[in-house]
């Protein structure tokens, strides 16, 4: 599966240098919300766009099982991801492998997770000018 990576420009990593330096904690909550945010539109991805065997789209496969539970979604401070939850399906992790319906949400929803990491950054860049 694709990985979310967001990367930052020489001359936002140098405001984010200097926001950090300037606001550790308002850094921290701007990035926090970033996370909960990006995690949303992609859950939304997931649940909302049922993926048929041998079809297309995204979200969590119908045919085989009701996968959309099977998604433990973990956001702490500087990380977000979702993976199998073996612990309330313990085949979800086989059946997660190669899992096409995620690939299709990660691309459909790449373009909104940059304009909130651009928000992000706005946020957090703009804290300086005041």
């Amino acid at each position: 599966m694709n990985q979310f990576n967001f990367k930052f420009n020489q001359k936002d990593v140098e405001g984010l240098k200097r926001a950090i330096l300037r606001n550790p904690l308002k850094v921290k909550t701007e990035a926090g919300k970033f996370f909960v945010r990006v995690m949303a539109e992609y859950n939304k991805g997931i649940i909302r766009n049922p993926w048929r065997v041998g079809g297309s789209g995204g979200g969590s496969p119908v045919d085989t099982a009701n996968m959309r539970d099977t998604h433990k979604r973990t956001i702490r401070p500087w990380e977000a991801k979702i993976e199998p939850n073996l612990k309330k399906a313990p085949y979800a992790e086989p059946v997660h492998k190669g899992r096409p319906w995620l690939d299709y949400v990660f691309n459909s929803k790449m373009q909104i997770a940059y304009k909130l990491g651009d928000d992000f950054l706005k946020s957090v860049v703009n804290d300086l000018a005041k």
